[in-house]
């Protein structure tokens, strides 16, 4: 059992048997590993030498760094009974099905402050920050019983991190089970969500944007602009083909909010984040030239009867323009785009395969591929996004971490932090 401040080192490494890259399996032991999620430079800090990761074990969970040339593990924070993120508890779709835990402890909803190495972590109702070195921890916010509060990146100056919140399940709050999605128990022009910057040394958030009845979820600071969003809004009453687009830029300073349609003439884009430059926004959706299907055998015989075969994926500037925009008509597999460094390209970890990690070039008209590493991960082998692949690169462009979960025939499946050397 882990106690905060100790160091160890469970990895092994080996070669990547496609493309002989060297992979290190940072995590061998817990119930889950995980880092932070798909979004652009949230997982490492800045000279590349760490990244940190939730882990699970023995009934507790906690914040992790990893020293990315050795392996080695610290536990930064004093782990806390309880395992998942107090979100988890509200999934009930076929994607987010069951629950790993009580909600009650440390998950992948964290990010860091790269240059000043604060990370910043849900623990139940709190938002908490703990630095990488020194191990200092501090609060910044108490999110209300009947608010559900989720950690979004910092602003490029690292003097504030973005904190979304929601309306807590119903269910949840009168100690039920939770059967039905938080739509089919309050209605859209009941939903409160709200955008406050917290600050990172302390003191009172700052509440700048609140609507009723659109979600706003996944937002991102402009790697180099600290007045500047990316923002997911959902209309939760409006089929997807009526959206004008699901992801959006907001000027903070004069709350201009402006759409970031696809050509595609299915506008709800299902992931979407920086370019490391902040030039451009990369994303991908479920194409309208596909074709909807009952059951993908593929990804473990799960119901995916709202998913179509077919993906487009596409780069587009914060104004609006189209750069590049490519359709894979014949792509079958869910999965998340990430933003390379030094690259013009994008890390797929599905959409056109299963199993691989992937860049797809957006330097030419016509898109170009190549085979980065396997990840191996089966998505349906855990409860929740535990068994996504959240792919992410560090900001030297020298090393690309990345969840798996392989299903698991006998035991139970879990979660591990890789890194691969690219």
């Amino acid at each position: 059992m882990s106690i905060k401040g100790q160091t160890w080192n469970e990895s092994e490494v080996y070669s990547d048997p496609i493309t002989l890259r060297k992979v290190r399996r940072v995590t061998t032991q817990g119930q889950y590993n995980n880092t932070p999620t798909y979004h652009t430079n949230t997982a490492f800090t800045a000279d590349g030498e760490f990244v940190i990761f939730a882990s699970a074990r023995h009934g507790r969970s906690a914040v992790y760094r990893c020293h990315v040339p050795t392996g080695d593990i610290t536990c930064l924070g004093e782990p806390v009974e309880g395992l998942g993120g107090r979100g988890s508890v509200h999934g009930v779709s076929p994607l987010t099905r069951g629950l790993v835990g009580d909600g009650k402890g440390v998950s992948m909803a964290m990010c860091v402050a790269p240059k000043s190495r604060w990370v910043v972590f849900p623990s139940g109702r709190e938002i908490r920050a703990v630095h990488v070195d020194t191990l200092e921890e501090r609060t910044l916010l108490v999110a209300d019983e009947d608010r559900l509060a989720g950690v979004g990146p910092v602003d490029p100056d690292e003097t504030h991190v973005l904190i979304g919140s929601g309306p807590a399940h119903p269910q949840i709050l009168a100690g039920e089970r939770v059967t039905k999605t938080l739509g089919e128990c309050v209605p859209p022009e009941e939903r409160l969500y709200q955008l406050h910057r917290v600050p990172l040394d302390g003191g009172e958030p700052e509440l700048f944007l609140e609507e009723t009845g659109i979600s706003m979820g996944h937002g991102q600071y402009c790697p180099t602009d600290p007045d500047l969003l990316l923002l997911d809004r959902n209309e939760p009453n409006l089929p997807r083909e009526e959206f004008v687009s699901r992801i959006w830029t907001l000027r903070i300073s004069t709350g201009k909010l402006t759409p970031l349609a696809p050509r595609d003439k299915n506008p709800f884009q299902i992931h979407a984040t920086w370019t490391w430059d902040g030039k451009h926004v990369i994303y991908h959706g479920e194409s309208a030239e596909g074709d909807y299907h009952l059951v993908d055998e593929a990804q473990g015989g799960i119901d995916l009867r709202d998913f179509r075969h077919g993906w487009y994926v596409g780069v587009i500037s914060p104004d609006a323009e189209i750069l590049r925009e490519y359709c894979f008509p014949m792509g079958m597999y869910y999965g998340h785009v990430a933003a390379m460094k030094g690259r013009p390209a994008i890390i797929l970890d599905g959409n056109v395969t299963r199993d691989m990690l992937l860049w797809l070039y957006y330097d030419q008209d016509e898109p170009r591929i190549e085979i980065i590493a396997r990840h191996d991960t089966d998505i349906p082998s855990m409860p929740g996004q535990y068994g996504h692949v959240h792919p992410q690169c560090d900001p030297t462009g020298r090393y690309i971490v990345f969840n798996s979960a392989p299903r698991r025939f006998i035991e139970r499946s879990r979660s591990d932090v890789y890194l691969v050397e690219v």
